[in-house]
């Protein structure tokens, strides 16, 4: 027997596991970013390495957040299709 679709209540589990794990990064980088600022390093490298980290990897971490998040929201979505297609 092919069967075709998917489990609505796994797929949610999946997508709020990507929510937690975004959250998860974001978290992340806040701890770095104020371990760097709080590390004891001074002179122009050293304001240099802090810029790119908060300009650079923060936007970086950023972007991939959003896009774990918009991949939760759409794997939502499919659950709630799919729950859909299965009653109709």
């Amino acid at each position: 027997m092919v069967q075709r679709g998917g489990d609505p209540a796994q797929m949610r589990r999946v997508a709020a596991r990507m929510e937690d794990e975004a959250a998860a990064m974001e978290g992340h980088l806040q701890r770095l970013l104020e371990e760097a600022d709080a590390a004891f390093w001074q002179g122009a490298d050293a304001d240099a390495f802090r810029e790119r980290l908060n300009a650079e990897h923060t936007t970086a971490v950023t972007r991939t957040v959003e896009s774990v998040r918009t991949a939760a929201r759409e794997m939502r979505r499919q659950a709630a299709d799919q729950e859909r297609t299965s009653a109709g």
